[in-house]
């Protein structure tokens, strides 16, 4: 198992590559001039010019590349334009914050996901089973700030149960995770219904439900252990989803993460720490996709073959 997981981060290293690229070409074709934003709209020409040279900007585009390619490679994600220290340094007091609101909003849409998609195979067509469908609907098409605006109203302005906006207790995470996880939820309950119904059809559940094993032995021995790869594969990817919600996330509830920190570099247009963020951001969508493919190899030892 373990050869193949290393080949799949070999594998990734030329997807990091691209994505050098990509961000490098798109940074640069963001409307505006971070050098003319440093020096001031009333800044002359030449100071413009200058500020532009000092930061590099003056240089082909070309040339810009391979200066941060080797950066990168050496390990530096540069400085930013803004605050002038090290990209790494603005980054790292970010990195919790948003792992924490991660891991709160991913445990919710998972648990909550995984249950709720069970309970509406195992009660096909019914009133919970439409219920299900319909909050899982609601979830996945509802926009995520509009979600996040609501829950505030209610929550926190209406009820005054939860703080509207900040850090620091579990009450800070409840609408924040809430409003990340919602979208998640929705998928892996629809997926997971739809999974648990095909896996219910099959002849070995016949078999168990003519033995009169017990409901809870058939559903969570049988049922569930040859559903759990899917399931699996269907969490690692809305993992992986969640980070591009989370910029929206963070932003509404003005949460001190990645994602809010992105848009404020995308506003100043500081190009070395939105370089850097989207790096970050590809990186932990190829780890995770690594280790989801290492998880379903334990699960289920026929993937290995088939990898």
């Amino acid at each position: 198992m373990l050869p193949l997981i290393l080949r799949r981060a070999v594998e990734a290293v030329p997807t990091l590559v691209l994505v050098t690229v990509t961000v490098f070409l798109v940074v640069h074709v963001i409307p505006g001039d971070p050098a003319l934003f440093l020096a001031g709209d009333q800044a002359r020409e030449e100071d413009v010019a200058g500020v532009r040279r000092h930061l590099g900007l003056d240089r082909p585009y070309h040339l810009q590349y391979l200066g941060y390619l080797g950066r990168i490679l050496r390990g530096d994600l540069g400085y930013s334009f803004t605050t002038r220290t090290a990209v790494a340094d603005v980054i790292a007091p970010r990195v919790w914050p948003s792992v924490q609101l991660a891991l709160a909003a991913m445990t919710l849409a998972a648990l909550l996901g995984l249950a709720t998609g069970i309970v509406a195979a195992l009660r096909p067509h019914g009133w919970i089973d439409t219920v299900v469908s319909t909050v899982s609907l609601l979830g996945v098409t509802v926009p995520t700030f509009w979600l996040g605006l609501m829950l505030m109203w209610l929550l926190a302005v209406h009820w005054q149960l939860v703080p509207s906006f900040g850090t620091g207790t579990w009450k800070h995470v409840v609408m924040p995770a809430i409003t990340l996880g919602a979208a998640p939820l929705g998928i892996i309950a629809r997926l997971t219904r739809s999974e648990m119904l095909e896996v219910l059809q099959q002849d070995f559940i016949r078999t168990a439900w003519a033995k009169g094993l017990a409901r809870h032995v058939v559903v969570l021995k049988h049922a569930l252990r040859n559903m759990l790869l899917p399931a699996v594969n269907f969490v690692g990817m809305q993992i992986g989803i969640a980070l591009g919600y989370a910029v929206v996330t963070e932003t509404v509830f003005a949460w001190p993460g990645l994602g809010r920190l992105l848009i404020d570099s995308v506003t100043v247009r500081d190009y070395p720490t939105i370089q850097g963020l989207i790096l970050l951001f590809a990186a932990v969508f190829i780890a995770l996709n690594v280790v989801v493919d290492g998880v379903a190899m334990w699960v289920d030892p026929r993937t290995r073959h088939a990898g």
